[in-house]
């Protein structure tokens, strides 16, 4: 691939982005900007956002200025259709004009998806399978809690149908945020498991946008800066000057993961992706970020293959010198982030590559083609047996 890509892009970020630790406490004026008059906090189950006091501060900042507060704390990891229409009806009954998405990916990409099928009608499942398109969203403020996703600035919201064992994006212009507040004190209580999963996440946002064949100058800035940041709590965590809770990890981490967010608003994921939801779709309850990690040295030995000029730069940025040494790279990362598992450690095994073949070919196509010269089957059955076999 060219260093220079054939230039031609199209940009434009609908929202508004805070950053910064304390920017939380603006939740309140940003949701008046916006006209909303009954806010819903849409946020996790797990119950740690409330013990940690994340949801109470986030109600607490609302109530200055907000007499009816809502909040719907029943979002579980791989979020699915059922889901997303509760939601909805919730949204309905209690009179909400606007959503607060306080958490992960999944309480995000929840609020995202319900903001347009509420305004649409119809079932979440009729837009995730593109039967509805939607012209208008509820406004959403998405207020990231984990240092992952990005999608507190792109265009897409991941949501599993179990009928159907998909797991894909609706993509929405209407369904950017309208106002993003990054604040990374809601990062510092993540536990290490969890940390080293979702900064995977965003690496792995990074690395699939700069090795897309969607690739422009735009999103190879946004995806370079994110592993440059990646890679300075990589190397301190390495030589052991740093741990998840050093001053200046998280609001790095924040920050790459936002960058990578846009990255990929702009030039989208490919292979190792479109092989986790596949997984995901399966095993609802494997976290999407391990799921990454469990799949990328086995595709790392497949992309130095296919592009060894972008990759030897991805090596460099972390630290070594020639593409070959890519795998041994995402091994070493995975190890540090404490993320090392196989596919076999929850329940996968050979038999089940052809399944997850498929699952990928059929629902995430688009994302399977996103890598110059595509992926075939011996190439797929490659990374996902060897994924199995831990190796």
């Amino acid at each position: 691939m060219s260093d220079w890509p054939s230039v031609s892009f199209r940009f434009s970020l609908p929202t508004k982005v805070i950053f910064g630790r304390g920017a939380a406490e603006d939740v309140a004026k940003e949701a008046l900007s916006l006209g909303i008059r009954v806010p819903v906090i849409v946020t996790t189950a797990g119950g740690s956002l409330r013990r940690h006091g994340h949801i109470d501060r986030v109600e607490e900042a609302l109530s200055k200025c907000f007499q009816d507060v809502k909040v719907f704390d029943r979002i579980t990891t791989n979020p699915t259709t059922e889901l997303v229409d509760e939601l909805v009806n919730y949204i309905r009954v209690e009179g909400a004009d606007g959503l607060v998405a306080l958490g992960g990916g999944s309480a995000i990409d929840t609020a995202k998806a319900a903001s347009l099928v509420f305004m649409g009608g119809g079932r979440t499942k009729d837009y995730l399978l593109g039967v509805r398109k939607g012209k208008e969203a509820l406004p959403l403020i998405a207020m990231p809690t984990t240092h992952g996703t990005g999608t507190e600035v792109n265009k897409y919201a991941v949501v599993t149908d179990p009928e159907l064992s998909a797991k894909v994006a609706i993509v929405s212009r209407h369904i950017y945020p309208k106002v993003a507040i990054v604040d990374p004190s809601f990062m510092d209580t993540l536990p290490s498991g969890l940390s080293g999963a979702t900064t995977f996440d965003a690496l792995a946002h990074a690395l699939e946008s700069y090795l897309s064949k969607s690739v422009n100058p735009l999103s190879d800035m946004f995806a370079l800066e994110a592993m440059k940041q990646i890679a300075w709590v990589y190397r301190g965590m390495k030589d052991g000057s740093l741990i998840w809770g050093s001053p200046g990890v998280r609001d790095r981490l924040a920050w790459a993961s936002m960058a990578a967010g846009v990255a990929i608003d702009q030039s989208r994921t490919g292979v190792l992706h479109a092989l986790e939801h596949a997984l995901s779709a399966f095993s609802p309850d494997l976290h999407h970020g391990l799921g990454l990690a469990m799949l990328a040295v086995a595709w790392a030995r497949v992309m130095e293959r296919k592009l060894p000029e972008r990759v030897a730069k991805i090596v460099k940025i972390f630290g070594g010198r020639e593409p070959e040494e890519f795998h041994e790279l995402i091994s070493d990362i995975i190890r540090v982030f404490g993320l090392e598992k196989s596919l076999r450690d929850y329940g996968f095994e050979e038999e089940d590559v052809d399944d997850i073949i498929e699952n990928a070919r059929t629902y995430l196509g688009a994302l399977l083609s996103n890598v110059p010269g595509g992926v075939g089957d011996e190439e797929l059955r490659f990374i996902v047996t060897e994924s199995i076999l831990g190796r």
